[in-house]
């Protein structure tokens, strides 16, 4: 009985621990591609160096966060290209 009882208890902890591990990067990056989705560029993934699953969703994450930046940037060059173009006619 104590020994099988034991037995349960560390199970349990271990799945716990198991389950936090998980849990919370999923969290972290749900927030994460939320902020991207609503436009917010500056949220950065902190679980991009993990060598699980995690870890590759959280750098192809980075990938679009950086490519929004760099299609903002061109796109604020191209207007003030354009703008720059209007005064000089």
């Amino acid at each position: 009985g104590g020994i099988a009882g034991l037995l349960v208890l560390v199970m349990l902890a271990g799945s716990l621990i198991v389950a936090r591990g998980i849990t919370r990067p999923l969290s972290r990056m749900t927030q994460a591609m939320q902020a991207l989705a609503a436009g917010k560029l500056d949220v950065k993934s902190r679980d991009a160096g993990r060598r699980d699953e995690i870890g590759t969703m959280a750098a192809a994450y980075e990938i679009f966060r950086q490519h929004e930046q760099e299609r903002r940037q061109a796109l604020a060059e191209h207007e003030r290209h354009e703008y720059e173009q209007r005064q000089q006619e």
